[in-house]
């Protein structure tokens, strides 16, 4: 069953052709259209393990092909004798009398039945390969945002490692300052003591020449 832009269902060749002849769709033909319930249409992946872990790959046109093949394979059952030779004795029946009625209300509502079920499953395929892509976008995205979180971790870890360590080169320049001050201020109480050493020599020295001066100028009036 196709639908159309407008809603309507068209379940034959006839409705789709009309619908084109009355909407003036020239783009497109019968040959765009089928309802051959064989074909397949979308794309097929398959779950394969990778050095990544689990990846999903397309498959090829002839990949496809086999995997169905399989199913069907393993869906058939095994023929049944009796059932088999009772349909070779009505094919021949049919041969010689006249052909089957195949236009019978009883067939066309099994037809459509059919098809409405085989359309249920594409719709139904269809909607499981958007549902499986949309997760797989879901997957990528949290990977993303996982990794984004992640590298800003990282740089975050990294610009405290860098301000750690300018804390500690701070700390380091701090400490040799206080060191150099501290060595500048010893030596200027070692220079500062020398001078106080010298000047007190130099007033002894002093001293001592004032008093050997009195002495002598008391000599010199003793003699007179």
């Amino acid at each position: 069953i196709y639908f159309a832009p407008c809603g309507k269902k068209l379940r034959q060749y006839p409705e789709v052709m009309k619908y084109l002849s009355r909407n003036g769709i020239t783009d497109i033909t019968r040959d765009n259209f089928s309802f051959s319930a064989k074909i397949r249409v979308g794309d097929f992946y398959e779950a394969r393990d990778g050095p990544q872990g689990t990846q999903w790959c397309l498959l090829k046109e002839e990949e496809v092909a086999h995997r169905i093949r399989s199913m069907e394979g393993r869906r058939g059952r095994p023929p049944n004798p009796d059932k088999q030779h009772i349909r070779e004795e009505s094919r021949i029946r049919r041969r010689k009398g006249r052909p089957p009625n195949v236009g019978t209300p009883e067939f066309s509502e099994n037809n459509v039945k059919l098809l409405r079920r085989l359309h249920a499953q594409e719709v139904a395929r269809q909607a499981a390969q958007i549902k499986l892509l949309r997760k797989l976008q879901k997957q990528e995205q949290a990977r993303a945002a996982k990794e984004a979180r992640k590298q800003q971790a990282i740089m975050a870890a990294e610009e405290k490692r860098k301000q750690k360590e300018h804390l500690k080169m701070m700390k380091q320049q701090e400490k040799i300052k206080r060191i150099q001050q501290m060595r500048i201020e010893k030596e200027l109480r070692a220079q500062q003591i020398l001078e106080e050493k010298e000047m007190r020599r130099q007033q002894a020295v002093l001293l001592k020449h004032q008093e050997l001066e009195r002495h002598r100028l008391d000599m010199e009036r003793e003699r007179r």
